[in-house]
């Protein structure tokens, strides 16, 4: 979600950047810039930029298809066996096209950050989020991290 976002990795993951190329965007024909990100444990992922703005207007990567939970005859009860046919099952999934789409731009405070995001696999959508404020930077008293409990006792 950061790399999405904010264009940025968790400290704990290094990640290579490398030019990929040119692509036409598939809603409005921009021509994107092409990078290509990898870091440790096969992680690889695609950023797709706007030649113009340079802001992100796409990012897809390869994940395993999400399984759907396995039927339960007592609801909460869960047998070994259930549990090995689900890891079985992800781990036989066919891999899918993960694309989240980055939009609606917005300037907050001199910087420029998408406030829509939506994210779909195999070409269905299955999360969007939209954000609807952003604080940069907000001044934050002190007393906001003291234990209430503690101070009614």
């Amino acid at each position: 979600m950061l790399l999405t976002w904010l264009l940025i990795t968790p400290a704990t993951l290094t990640v290579e950047f490398t030019y990929a190329g040119e692509a036409k965007a598939q809603a409005d024909g921009k021509t994107a810039v092409v990078l290509d990100v990898k870091g440790p444990n096969d992680f690889a992922a695609r950023l797709f930029l706007d030649q113009n703005s340079h802001q992100l207007l796409m990012l897809t990567y390869k994940a395993k298809a999400r399984m759907q939970n396995i039927d339960r005859s007592q609801p909460g009860q869960t047998t070994q066996e259930e549990i090995a046919k689900k890891k079985e099952a992800e781990a036989n999934a066919p891999e899918v096209e993960i694309r989240w789409v980055v939009s609606d731009y917005r300037n907050v405070n001199g910087l420029s950050l998408p406030h829509r995001l939506t994210k779909s696999a195999s070409g269905q959508i299955t999360e969007e989020i939209e954000i609807q404020k952003v604080k940069v930077n907000p001044s934050i008293k002190p007393d906001k991290f003291e234990n209430k409990q503690e101070k009614k006792k």
